[in-house]
């Protein structure tokens, strides 16, 4: 008994150890890898600080631009990313921006409690605090469901190493979301369900159900993306519990799980008409902001087969490194096809050749008994955890554009990654002990590896939210008592410059595409200070300008931000129009009353935009 406490003891110590290694590791990415902030993170401020005004760019329908086209002070950035005072703890408000937009209010309400402990401040870091303490939540978590599961705490604390230090982690740490929140509540959820079908005596306690139904409410007030993973989850253990005719606890658990779900869409019905907008059902004015990442099957860009299959590349890319399915041509698929045909031929030889030996024959009875144990182990907590994976894969397919996001469209898979990392580690760990009799053989081979799998994952890949550009120079650095004149490949995209230019003194942004509307509205203003014209060069034609090798951005992501915009038809097609050239563009800057010349000075990286810097002289 003393032993076992010790080990215990020592299990937590290790867990914690664990922890902090990756508070450390994660501390040094956000800190001093990560180079700036995604729109949706400046959003997440925004739609949480800002007073009954849930957009920067847009009216609060979203049906007309504000902001854009016209001269704005420092205050429009200020008031949008940061508390007032008069304004702190307005939870109403909050709610109220939320309603406006597609994700439930919770994550916001807790990023704005925070933050209305700093009024007039903008503190990017508050929101890797709060992701800091889902890691420490989710860890903790998936260490018990492991535990669960394996009744093993090596095998438990080799499950939460590779995940601390997997790509997919990296990824979720470092995007100031509510992403890295609703992953801790999905595998909360799996760990209260694994709990009531492992422990016989839980599904006799009030308590349990209770917990279970508030724990999603509380991942459905979270992100939308819970729901899917929930639905898969009590799908699971409601077929688990008919199965085992058990109807008592079915009842109570389809009360627990339903009553959760529907208080929150009680709580906030947006979450149910953003449902049936995905299906295409409209119910009055929706946000036709939602339009950038979320489609219904009228606007898709791609099938849903080829999305699922994209879904799928984002899961195994973060937990290996390489996408095993993709929904483009590869030839993994080709690859591993033939090596089980190879092996299938040398296991058919080997079959005939020592089919009368007795070490053969052994051999053949202990695979037998490999195999229907591994079936016999498959029990309904991970099918449960397969389950949600699949599901919310699908249910990303389908509702998300994951191809015009490109490698961002990670985000949308990110609730169930715990679940495919507890369903990775299991699937090695039950394989080697069908090998291996020796159970420090069998935990050896684990941890090495799944430390091989976390090391390759996160090394042969950049974290895509360390949003890493070509840059020699920074906004920020220019912006204090300056004036701007911004050409952006489009409108919306005002809000990625929000937390840039929060000091500026004043600021005009418009889109290259609709620059020669507004060169008589930038000309017939006096401006104090410095000038500089910022160029986003994701649409310009940059062959005619000398630039550093490289020094270009990968634009993945045209069709989210012509689709973000009110009016896309208005954006020619063809990117060799005039109103894309570099040198035309200048020469209309240079026609301005108050240019002499303008000098390059330099780029900055926005949202993986290209922001070539002009200093007006």
């Amino acid at each position: 008994m003393g032993n076992k406490k010790t080990t215990t003891k020592l299990s937590y110590i290790l867990l914690a150890l664990i922890i902090a290694a990756g508070i450390c590791r994660f501390s040094y990415g956000f800190f001093v890898q990560k180079q700036g902030a995604h729109s949706d993170e400046t959003w997440s401020f925004g739609l949480a600080n800002s007073y009954y005004e849930p957009y920067i760019q847009y009216s609060d329908d979203t049906s007309e631009y504000r902001n854009v086209d016209t001269w704005i002070t420092n205050e429009v950035f200020r008031d949008y990313l940061t508390v007032q005072k008069g304004e702190r703890f307005a939870f109403g408000s909050v709610y109220y921006n939320m309603s406006c937009d597609t994700h439930p209010p919770l994550y916001f309400m807790l990023l704005h409690f925070l933050c209305s402990f700093f009024p007039n401040q903008y503190m990017f870091v508050i929101g890797f605090i709060i992701n800091m303490a889902a890691y420490i939540i989710l860890s903790i978590f998936m260490y018990k469901l492991l535990l669960l599961i394996t009744k093993s705490e090596a095998v438990s604390l080799i499950g939460v190493l590779f995940s601390t230090f997997s790509l997919g982690m990296l990824n979720m740490t470092m995007f100031v979301r509510m992403y890295l929140c609703v992953a801790a509540v999905a595998t909360i959820y799996s760990y209260l369900n694994a709990k009531l079908y492992y422990n016989e005596e839980k599904r006799h306690k009030v308590s349990s159900y209770i917990l279970i139904g508030v724990t999603a409410l509380i991942g459905a007030l979270t992100d939308n993306f819970f729901l899917p993973y929930a639905f898969a989850t009590t799908l699971i253990f409601c077929i688990c519990w008919c199965v085992k005719k058990d109807f008592k606890t079915l009842w109570k658990y389809i009360l627990s799980a339903a009553c959760g779900i529907i208080l929150s869409i009680v709580i906030f019905p947006k979450t149910f008409t953003s449902m049936l907008g995905s299906l295409g059902i409209s119910i009055g004015q929706g946000s036709s902001q939602a339009a950038g990442t979320v489609v219904n099957s009228s606007t898709r860009y791609m099938p849903v087969p080829f999305q699922f299959r994209l879904a799928l590349a984002h899961v195994n890319k973060e937990l290996f490194g390489y996408e095993i399915f993709s929904g483009y041509k590869s030839y993994i698929g080709i690859y591993i096809s033939c090596a089980v045909f190879v092996l299938i031929i040398v296991a058919a030889f080997m079959s005939f050749l020592f089919r009368k030996d007795a070490w053969f024959i052994k051999l053949c009875g202990r695979i037998k008994n490999g195999i229907l144990t591994f079936f016999r182990t498959f029990n309904f907590v991970t099918l449960s955890l397969v389950c949600s994976v699949l599901i919310t894969c699908l249910a990303a397919a389908y509702i998300a554009d994951l191809y015009g996001l490109g490698d961002t469209g990670d985000r949308y898979i990110f609730a169930c990654l715990p679940a495919a990392m507890v369903v990775f580690v299991l699937a090695f760990w039950r394989i080697c002990t069908l090998i291996f009799r020796n159970r420090q053989v069998v935990i050896s081979i684990v941890l090495a590896l799944v430390l091989a799998a976390s090391t390759i994952s996160s090394g042969r890949i950049t974290c895509t939210y360390f949003m890493e550009c070509p840059t020699t120079m920074k906004l920020e650095d220019i912006s204090k008592d300056s004036n701007f004149i911004i050409i952006s490949a489009a409108k919306w995209m005002l809000v990625q410059y929000a937390d840039k230019l929060i000091d500026c003194n004043e600021a005009f942004l418009t889109a290259d595409y609709d620059l020669d509307n507004q060169l008589e509205k930038i000309d017939g203003h006096k401006l104090d200070g410095d000038t500089y014209i910022l160029i986003d060069m994701t649409r310009i034609n940059s062959t005619q300008i000398d630039i550093e090798k490289n020094n270009v951005m990968i634009d993945y992501l045209k069709p989210t931000y012509i689709s973000n915009e009110l009016n896309p038809s208005s954006i020619p097609e063809e990117e060799t129009d005039p109103r894309f050239d570099l040198k035309t563009v200048l020469k209309k800057c240079k026609d301005l009353s108050f240019v002499n010349d303008l000098t390059y000075i330099g780029c900055d990286g926005l949202n993986y935009h290209r922001i070539n810097v002009y200093k007006v002289n």
